[in-house]
């Protein structure tokens, strides 16, 4: 009997129950679910548009967002069909072009936009030739 008694004691438990219950209602006990990327998968049609614009001088950001994708996978599909990627490298006589305008005064953003190529090239080639930078805002002008 003395067996069966600590099964049928239920105090412990009520009392347990009672204090979860008590608990403010804002808790969730659970962590909240992850966010499940939608995946877009283009067709065949779809890939052969993205070759197309990307021929015809359309760059890998400009079809990401038409195409509701990563610049990544803009990429890939490219180099899924054989294309062959344009990059917009300096030659060595635009990096001593830039490397002088920059260091006339010109900001980075204003060196990329002249020579049409993302200010991050530019920050990322003066670093490669160990150009001392100015501190943000500030140039020969202000």
């Amino acid at each position: 009997m003395e067996v069966l008694g600590s099964y049928l004691n239920h105090a412990k438990q009520t009392e347990h129950l009672v204090r979860l219950l008590a608990l403010p209602t804002t808790q969730n006990p659970r962590p909240p679910r992850p966010v499940i990327q939608q995946q877009r998968h283009l067709t065949e049609t779809d890939q052969l548009q993205l070759v197309a614009s990307y021929q015809s001088g359309k760059t890998v950001y400009e079809l990401a967002t038409q195409f509701d994708i990563n610049r990544k996978t803009v990429s890939a599909v490219l180099k899924r069909q054989h294309v062959t990627t344009r990059w917009r490298k300096l030659t060595d006589t635009q990096i001593q072009q830039a490397i002088a305008l920059y260091e006339t005064g010109l900001s980075e953003a204003a060196v990329a936009e002249h020579f049409g190529v993302y200010p991050s090239a530019i920050h990322m080639m003066l670093k490669r030739h160990d150009v001392p930078r100015r501190p943000n805002g500030t140039n020969q002008w202000a």
